[in-house]
């Protein structure tokens, strides 16, 4: 009532000094600002931090005159739909469709198998695209595509040298999900690195997306009593192996990527005593020092109303990184605002990126998280090299 009572006197006021027909152009102008439409990939049914982080950066760059002087629109598209896992069949199909409704770009997949069928399949038509995933490979498929987390390589990089050297695990078991880019790149960067680093890796195997028992294939993985496995992969099937795992005397320890974030709220988890000691590699903790990631965060919680974890964290900064480009250039012209991405340096949001490299994936910090009580804590922060 008050608002509206003020807005009346606002109005009775400006009709007395501009007149009646002048006050109709000011309350409802002919030519509204239009808005500047960015397409969003986002499954129903699995990581939905990502949309959220989105949001977030949406919501404050509009609250804050937008871009350009121009509200950020969403057009959001589900790339799941009736699937178990979201499809790259159904990603090209969304995507497509984001590309003839006529959005500028577009922020995500997720999913490193998704986002580079999905580069592949425009190729001849691309669009500049901020994908949410982190196999190196995702930059290839179109010279319009951009990773914004850190790549996969560099996490299983980071666990395998903090496994031998900090854990002191000698012999790891992995076990990773089938025709999945995410798993398979990183299972293979984690194996080299940790038999660089005197490790050995005593057996490796893949399952299917959707697989419930695991009992042959732990029988074999656990075989030489390793000291840890390796599971870079993601809910449900990574809960499902720990609480077998375990159930057949595993007493080693869990290792795991940024596939991992949210898996604590994973309905397949219902001990979350399994995650207890475990740790992965990730962009984003919670915990990460820094003023810039405290903004993040404390807007996060205060709109959402828990902690942002790492898959809220890269796409609130692809947002910003977009917007920062787009105002660099003064226009909306996808090839300079592509350079503009490209040439990026010292971005600091929820998390820090240096710069991105010559194949668009960006050289930033990484954190390795530990669960306790149930929840990542942060561990270790291992700065980006220059």
């Amino acid at each position: 009532m008050i608002q509206k009572a003020m807005a009346a006197a606002v109005a009775f006021a400006a009709a007395a000094l501009i007149g009646c027909g002048d006050l109709v152009q000011l309350l409802e102008p002919d030519d509204p600002v239009e808005p500047i439409r960015i397409g969003v990939i986002q499954p129903s049914g699995y990581f939905p931090d990502v949309l959220r982080g989105a949001e977030l950066a949406r919501t404050l760059l509009n609250e804050s005159g937008g871009v350009l002087g121009r509200p950020v629109q969403f057009v959001v598209k589900d790339n799941q739909g009736a699937d178990s896992f979201p499809t790259p069949t159904r990603t090209i199909q969304v995507g497509k469709e984001l590309i003839n409704e006529g959005v500028f770009a577009v922020l995500g997949p997720i999913l490193s198998t998704n986002s580079y069928a999905f580069g592949e399949a425009v190729r001849d038509d691309p669009i500049l695209t901020l994908a949410a995933s982190s196999s190196p490979v995702v930059t290839e498929a179109n010279p319009y595509m951009f990773i914004v987390v850190a790549t996969n390589t560099l996490e299983a990089q980071a666990v395998a040298d903090f496994a031998k050297t900090e854990l002191g695990v000698d012999n790891i078991s992995i076990l990773f999900q089938k025709d999945d880019l995410f798993s398979m790149i990183a299972s293979e960067a984690f194996a080299e690195s940790y038999d660089a680093a005197g490790g050995a890796v005593v057996y490796e195997a893949q399952y299917e997306a959707g697989s419930q028992e695991f009992g042959g294939m732990l029988t074999a993985a656990l075989a030489d009593d390793p000291g840890a496995l390796f599971l870079p992969s993601f809910a449900p099937e990574v809960p499902r192996l720990m609480r077998q795992a375990r159930a057949m005397g595993f007493q080693g320890v869990f290792l795991g990527l940024e596939g991992w974030e949210g898996i604590e709220k994973s309905a397949a988890l219902d001990d979350v005593s399994l995650l207890e000691g475990a740790f992965y590699a990730s962009n984003f903790s919670p915990e990460t020092p820094g003023a810039s990631a405290e903004t993040f965060i404390s807007a996060y919680a205060a709109m959402y109303g828990v902690l942002p974890n790492g898959d809220a964290a890269r796409s609130y900064d692809a947002m910003n990184i977009l917007a920062q480009a787009i105002e660099t250039v003064g226009e909306l012209d996808m090839e300079a605002v592509r350079d503009a991405v490209w040439a990026t340096e010292n971005f600091n949001g929820a998390t820090f990126t240096a710069r991105f490299d010559e194949n668009r994936r960006p050289v930033k910090d990484l954190v390795i998280l530990r669960f306790q009580d149930g929840a990542p804590r942060f561990h270790r922060l291992i700065k980006a090299q220059p």
